[in-house]
């Protein structure tokens, strides 16, 4: 029959069409000129009410046939469209191995973290050993068996955050020194660090809170002239081996004699840190014979000695996380 070659035509049309479809909505368009309501498949059907009975059932079976080829033919378009939007995206998504890497942002070492390194290493590799100890303390252990009797006018040196009557938090590192002063009875080497507390106005040179380094050295034979080789070597340690250092007499109501360590920095003289021979009765107070045993101590301020290595002016730029001031330190 002729209709029927003429449906033939109609999926010969179809099949060419959809070659050249290659997305969706390409897809839904072309559906509806072939398989929709006002479809080419449609308008062939028209033809039914001219044909004779036996025409129309062969005409009828010969549409239902070309609608599910039409169908089929959809379908397996639909499938090749589906892979080629997987193509496209592996392919898009493919990462060349070859080319270099992107630089990843990394973080830094804080600057006081540094110099606290600096510091351990120093006194590390001289024997030292390290302690870090509690930040919240006892009263006797932070003052009073550093010779800092309740009512010691020296206490409103180091105006303090007290918890209760006999607990605080500490004010310096040597707190912990005694503690481990009292758990040696002869020779001893030990390097304290951590956190400390005083109640005092933020400004750019002072803080309610700061990190501090304090060191002790305990031997029957240990005399200021070892102190002073010490003090000297962590100087040129940490500032260069050309850095001048100096010591003036000062008072520290744990050591006697006491003096406060300078450097000459930039054209002038600065000071860095206090230091001095263990006073008799701060070895007393740990058990220790003072006509046995002579100590040197030294107490170290990590703020100070980074705001001079690297030149910061104010203390709180190490607090306040500031990504660009600390990318400095990389």
């Amino acid at each position: 029959m002729k209709e029927i070659d003429n449906l033939e035509l109609i999926v010969e049309q179809c099949r060419q069409e959809l070659v050249t479809n290659t997305n969706f909505e390409q897809l839904k368009q072309l559906r509806a000129v072939y398989l929709g309501k006002k479809s080419k498949l449609i308008a062939a059907m028209r033809i039914m009410a001219k044909l004779n009975h036996e025409e129309r059932i062969n005409f009828g079976k010969a549409v239902n046939q070309v609608k599910k080829r039409l169908n089929e033919m959809f379908e397996g378009q639909v499938k090749i469209i589906q892979q080629l939007e997987i193509d496209k995206k592996i392919a898009d998504e493919k990462i060349d191995v070859t080319l270099p890497g992107a630089e990843i942002a990394t973080g830094a070492i804080h600057p006081l973290n540094l110099v606290l390194t600096d510091i351990l290493n120093f006194f590390l590799n001289r024997g030292y050993q390290i302690s870090e100890g509690n930040e919240i303390e006892e009263d006797v252990y932070n003052f009073e068996k550093l010779n800092l009797a309740k009512g010691h006018p020296a206490r409103d040196m180091q105006d303090s955050f007290y918890i209760n009557s006999e607990t605080l938090l500490r004010t310096h590192c040597t707190a912990n020194t005694i503690r481990e002063l009292e758990k040696n009875d002869n020779y001893l080497k030990v390097v304290s660090f951590g956190n400390v507390y005083r109640r005092d106005n933020d400004d750019s040179t002072h803080s309610h809170q700061f990190s501090q380094v304090d060191i002790v050295n305990v031997g029957k034979t240990i005399s200021f002239a070892n102190l002073k080789w010490m003090l000297t070597e962590m100087c040129h340690y940490l500032f260069g081996k050309d850095v001048q250092v100096r010591l003036r007499p000062s008072y520290f109501p744990f050591t006697e004699p006491s003096v406060e360590v300078d450097i000459f920095w930039k054209d002038r003289w600065i000071e860095i840190l206090g230091a001095g021979m263990l006073h008799p009765n701060v070895l007393k107070s740990a058990n220790l014979d003072s006509d046995k045993f002579q100590s040197f101590a030294a107490g170290i301020g990590i703020e100070r000695i980074a705001m001079i290595k690297y030149n910061v002016n104010d203390i709180r730029d190490f607090y306040n996380n500031n990504v660009e001031f600390l990318k400095g330190f990389r």
